[in-house]
């Protein structure tokens, strides 16, 4: 499996805090069956979070690497970022300063949970024409959604993917957030399922119980598109092909 968010890279944002941390990511994520992992560190966001694209980006990523192999902890890891939308957005991409998801055409973008369709649909409509598909990292959390969930099927229909977080999916989590992500899974509106893992304790990368649930409720086809086939094709820049049906 591919997890195409997750907070891996050590002391840059609110993911992990150190190697050692980060290692013990890593190994529940072998444990839980991935493979392959797109670190996202909050991007272009408040409270010195900016993480923009540069030589010292790269640096970070094979300084992880490098920790990785020398505890043997086998897993690939590629270059990426969740990238919060304001109106720098522009600029910041003509200066090569955002980057897609190990560097394809897929961008992980965010909003803030009160960021209004309108300026929701500017920014999709901007990553669009220039070139870029918009993955929207955990839509469950928008309030526009919340308030009505056709919004989401206007999005796929400019272009654009829908990314849920694992922790919305288990029955037990309280709140609109998975009334959310289930619609969005029955409407087959919901294109990836991905850790957005912090740390290796609270927000953590254990996807099992989540992955029966939706094996149970979903059938294994879709759970492989969410875990498994659509992320691979991110990770190798390849069309997905989005059923229209909802």
């Amino acid at each position: 499996m591919v997890d195409i968010h997750c907070h891996l890279l050590p002391f840059v944002d609110d993911g992990a805090a150190s190697f050692d941390e980060s290692c013990n990511m890593a190994e529940i994520a072998l444990d839980n069956g991935f493979t392959d992992i797109i670190v996202t560190p909050h991007a272009n966001r408040f409270h010195n979070r900016r993480n923009y694209y540069d030589d010292k980006f790269e640096d970070n990523i094979d300084a992880l690497r490098f920790e990785l192999k020398l505890r043997q902890l086998n897993i690939n890891i590629y270059p990426g970022m969740e990238v919060m939308s304001d109106e720098n957005l522009p600029s910041l991409i003509d200066k090569g300063q955002i980057i897609g998801l190990n560097h394809s055409k897929y961008v992980l973008i965010e909003f803030l949970p009160d960021d209004k369709s309108g300026w929701i649909k500017q920014v999709l409509q901007y990553l669009i024409s220039s070139g870029y598909i918009p993955i929207i990292a955990h839509p469950e959390r928008y309030y526009v959604l919340q308030d009505s969930i056709s919004q989401a099927g206007k999005w796929v229909e400019m272009g654009c993917l829908l990314q849920i977080n694992k922790e919305s999916v288990l029955p037990g989590y309280i709140g609109k957030e998975r009334d959310v992500a289930l619609s969005l899974l029955d409407r087959r509106l919901a294109h990836f399922i991905a850790t957005d893992a912090h740390g290796d304790t609270h927000r953590n990368g254990h996807v099992f119980e989540d992955k029966t649930f939706l094996d149970t409720r979903y059938g294994r086809e879709y759970t492989d598109l969410l875990f498994i086939k659509n992320a691979h094709k991110v990770l190798n820049n390849q069309n997905i092909l989005v059923d229209m049906n909802f």
